[in-house]
């Protein structure tokens, strides 16, 4: 398997995954720089329910490169998620990513009804505090 198909196949049952779980995404593989003189950070990205993924593709038992591992190291630094994907750990990550996104949502939704639900003003006051508002349920910095 070579890294253009592997990432084909990861796309694809990530997707399915998603599919089944009802869980939106935007997956977007960064073009390959080739003789365009650039360091491509990474293979490609997924925005998940919120979380922020950055995803290196590599087969053959290769390593990933110093200014892979740098800018892999800053998303990880920014609350994101780093993963180096090959052909043997593949389906484990994408239910990884599912698991992560299930999450998340859960997350979300208890927040939401905290926010609903937040009848002595207690989250307002903390957010006031802040320097926001809370305009329709959602925290505005305006």
């Amino acid at each position: 398997m070579n890294e253009r198909e592997l990432t084909a196949i990861f796309k694809k049952l990530l997707f399915q995954k998603c599919q089944e779980q009802k869980i939106l995404a935007f997956y977007y593989k960064i073009p390959d720089t080739a003789g365009l003189g650039g360091l491509k950070p990474f293979d490609s990205f997924l925005l998940i329910n919120g979380k922020f993924l950055a995803i290196e593709f590599k087969v053959n038992d290769r390593k990933l490169e110093k200014h892979q591992e740098y800018y892999l190291n800053i998303i990880k630094s920014c609350g994101g998620i780093s993963l180096m994907v090959n052909e043997t750990n593949y389906k484990i990550l994408i239910d990884k990513i599912i698991k992560i996104a299930i999450i998340t949502r859960n997350l979300y939704q208890q927040v939401k009804e905290y926010i609903k639900d937040d009848k002595d003003g207690l989250l307002s006051k903390i957010i006031k505090q802040k320097g926001g508002e809370i305009n329709g349920g959602q925290k505005s910095d305006a």
